[in-house]
């Protein structure tokens, strides 16, 4: 194990699948509480599920198996403690724990007041329930005035509320969350609310990755909100410094380790718009 150390962290050896197993045997062979070195192992592992991450699926390169979580539950961990409930909502088929199915419906209950927020003409969230022997898998129905349709099917924008909303009540619940570009597809206005909102509760943390330059001015209303990730890989803090502003100072260049190298003309090179010059005003009043 501690030559494994040297390429993977303690965090991610307690998810692979076989330590878990020889953990199990071990415990049974030897009638072991759930005290001792493993208790510490579970503490870790409760610590990984006080993390919450969310990316993009074309950003997800790996599958993490589930039964490894029920596995480690059924061992140590009364199944009934509501803390260890798994938010498992998403914009398409759920799959929820039999036991946790009554969490789950008031999750969904709390889902549909978010969206209304966002979609006022959203009357209701009907389930269309599958099951085997451990699961209840879950297709969402949107119910409109006069139509309903599955929740895959909804825009993408709306997709991606559903997508974080799990994440937000994790905030809101201590927890540290990651959303990656959390400000595509949703509207300025309502991410400037939902940041200001987790800032006033003072619970939890958040962090999120993006883009966008208009994210930036609200952020800097508040201390140590923004890190930029330069050229190298290396993180840069912004702090305040008098008038000057990160969205004024980024996109020129002036921000360490973030150099901006490129003009409009080199797209003018590539697609092959060579003789075509920026709009201006000779003089004459002629534009060329």
């Amino acid at each position: 194990t501690l030559n494994t150390l040297k390429y993977a962290t303690c965090t991610s050896l307690i998810q692979d699948n076989d330590i878990l197993n020889t953990l199990k045997t071990i415990i049974k062979d030897n009638n072991i509480s759930d005290y001792g070195i493993f208790k510490y192992l579970m503490l870790n592992h409760n610590f990984i599920n006080n993390i919450s991450i969310f990316l993009d699926e074309k950003d997800i390169h790996n599958e993490i198996d589930e039964n490894i979580y029920d596995d480690v539950y059924s061992i140590v961990i009364k199944r009934d403690n509501p803390m260890l409930f798994r938010n498992t909502i998403n914009s398409k088929k759920d799959k929820i724990l039999k036991d946790k199915f009554n969490l789950y419906k008031e999750n969904i209950k709390n889902l549909l007041a978010f969206l209304k927020l966002f979609k006022g003409n959203l009357k209701d969230i009907k389930l269309e329930i599958t099951e085997d022997e451990k699961y209840y898998y879950i297709i969402k129905k949107m119910i409109y005035d006069n139509y309903e349709i599955d929740s895959d099917y909804e825009s993408t924008g709306i997709q991606k509320i559903m997508a974080i909303y799990n994440l937000i009540d994790d905030v809101t619940k201590g927890k540290i969350v990651f959303i990656d570009e959390m400000d595509a597809n949703i509207n300025g206005v309502y991410l400037k609310n939902l940041i200001e909102f987790i800032n006033n509760i003072n619970k939890g943390q958040l962090c999120f990755t993006t883009h966008n330059l208009y994210t930036m001015k609200y952020l800097s209303n508040y201390s140590n909100s923004i890190d930029f990730l330069g050229e190298t890989g290396k993180l840069i803090a912004w702090k305040k410094n008098g008038n000057y502003k990160p969205f004024n100072l980024y996109p020129n260049g002036m921000i360490e380790d973030s150099p901006f190298n490129i003009d409009y003309i080199d797209f003018m090179k590539i697609f092959k718009q060579e003789g075509i010059n920026n709009v201006t005003n000779n003089g004459s009043g002629d534009e060329k």
